[in-house]
């Protein structure tokens, strides 16, 4: 069953931000990974056409401007579905073995990341999932560490 909504940013690894050369170079990357061929006994058919479907409606302005309006009223009700759910200490509690981190705001997050040593895996792993679902790529992560490390210096 498909979900309600798609996610195509995070389907593609990309920020709300991404220039056209970065969805291309995403979705060449996404169509390589779930390609038939690449992957034997899997029917990878609906994820395919969910690739191309976001490489389309983001490439063109319109159908994109379109498509933000509708991501951020899904994004907003779900940040206010999970706010709901959870109490005043839910910055870094854990709720049936899970870290609530919706909370916290990126830059607390990013500090997190950087300080990532003095905490535990399973932390730093939810951290950078949260990000993730922000759509942050590692390599934004890094890149904005590095940079919060310079200005620091």
């Amino acid at each position: 069953m498909k979900p309600i909504f798609t996610d195509y940013y995070s389907l593609l690894h990309i920020s709300e931000l991404a220039t056209p050369d970065e969805i291309i170079k995403a979705y060449k990357g996404e169509s390589l990974r779930w390609h038939p061929d690449r992957n034997p006994g899997i029917d990878t058919k609906i994820k395919m056409q969910d690739i191309n479907e976001a490489k389309r409606i983001l490439l063109q302005k319109e159908l994109r401007d379109e498509y933000n309006l509708e991501y951020r009223q899904y994004k907003q009700a779900s940040a206010t579905g999970l706010k709901n759910k959870q109490n005043s200490h839910a910055g870094s509690m854990k709720e049936k073995g899970r870290y609530i981190l919706s909370g916290k705001t990126d830059d607390q997050l990013l500090k997190t990341c950087a300080n990532a040593a003095r905490f535990t895996f399973e932390y730093i792993h939810a951290v950078l999932t949260e990000l993730k679902t922000r759509n942050y790529t590692l390599e934004t992560i890094n890149n904005l560490i590095r940079q919060k490390m310079k200005s620091q210096n």
